[in-house]
């Protein structure tokens, strides 16, 4: 004997909305959010980093040797995260900024993924600034050229 359509419908829609429930409770939706603000800054870091120019790439020079001078790291590298990053920086995306004895490194996306700038200071005293779009590809060497 077949079971009414209705019957059919009503378990179907008591199945789905205990999916649902589920997920929610589980909260699944975050795990998808953060997937999809991962993505958006490793998109937006890599757009800013392909975007700069001669110019921005020195004027990212100084921007460097003025942190290392005014936060005088000794061995340690110092973190500074969200409330601590300058404005113009946070305005970029940049979430966190590791400042070393003779580098800082601006990080769009660290972590399980990593979307950085690096500009490092050579024995000589010249900059260097390398790229790290994402773990799949090498970093790219941006200055010198």
């Amino acid at each position: 004997m077949m079971k009414p359509k209705w019957m059919v419908g009503l378990v179907v829609a008591l199945i789905l909305a205990g999916i649902s429930f589920a997920a929610y409770r589980t909260k699944i939706h975050e795990v998808f959010f953060l997937i999809s603000y991962m993505s958006s800054q490793m998109k937006n870091g890599a757009a800013y980093i392909n975007s700069l120019s001669e110019e921005d790439l020195q004027q990212w020079t100084i921007r460097t040797q003025s942190l290392i001078e005014e936060f005088s790291p000794a061995q340690a590298t110092i973190e500074l995260v969200s409330g601590e990053i300058p404005p113009d920086l946070a305005q970029l995306g940049i979430i966190r900024v590791d400042i070393a004895p003779r580098s800082v490194r601006y990080v769009w996306l660290g972590g399980m993924d990593h979307t950085n700038l690096l500009v490092t200071k050579n024995d000589a005293g010249h900059f260097e600034i390398h790229a790290n779009f994402n773990d799949e590809t090498p970093k790219v060497r941006l200055w010198p050229r």
